[in-house]
This record gives structure tokens, sequence and C-alpha cells, in this order.
């Protein structure tokens, strides 16, 4: 029997490693769906913590600031963080930029 006629056998050797395949690759991208949803929990769930106290965004940043240099300080933790800050910095951001303009006398 060749190859093409193997995989067209039900249940055949060919056909069980790509379901398998298939298989593996919805469990992964279900892994890395729940990663991005945990990621952006904690994400919101830092800013609402920075934001605590803060009446402007400069106060944030600052407070963001000094997160930032607190992780830092951890060698270990500096090489992990960086994708966390740079998303921190961004959501900052774009806040900011969503904000309507407000003509100051």
């Amino acid at each position: 029997m060749s190859t093409n006629e193997l995989s067209e056998v039900k249940g055949g050797p060919h056909e069980q490693s790509s379901q398998r395949g298939e298989v593996e690759k919805l469990d992964l991208e279900k892994i890395v769906d729940r990663y991005n949803q945990v990621f952006e929990e904690t994400v919101r769930q830092i800013i609402t913590e920075l934001k605590k106290d803060c009446e402007t965004y400069a106060e944030l940043e600052k407070k963001l600031l000094q997160f930032e240099r607190d992780l830092y300080w951890r060698r270990e933790t500096r090489e992990k963080m960086e994708p966390l800050l740079l998303r921190l910095k961004s959501y900052v951001e774009k806040e900011k930029n969503d904000l309507p303009i407000t003509n100051r006398p």
C-alpha cells in the first residue's frame, strides 16, 4: 500500500498523526489565548493599582516609572517583565490619546 493509500484509509497512521497535530494545535491555541487573557487582566489590575491616589497622568507615569525601576533592580525579573512594562506604558499612552482635547484658557 502506498503512502497516499495509507492516508486515505480511515484511521490510518497518517490520518491519526494529522488529527493529533490538529488537536495539539488547538490545545496550544487555547493555552496562548488563556495567556493573553491573563496578561491583559494583569495589565488592567496593575494600572488600576498604580492609579490609586493619582490625579493626573503625570502622577500615574511617575508611579509607573518607579514601578519599572523597582522591577529592574531585581535582576531575575528584568527580562521577564520587559513585555509587561512595554504593555503597561502603551496602555497608559493609549488611554491618554483617547481623551478628548480640552481648550484651556
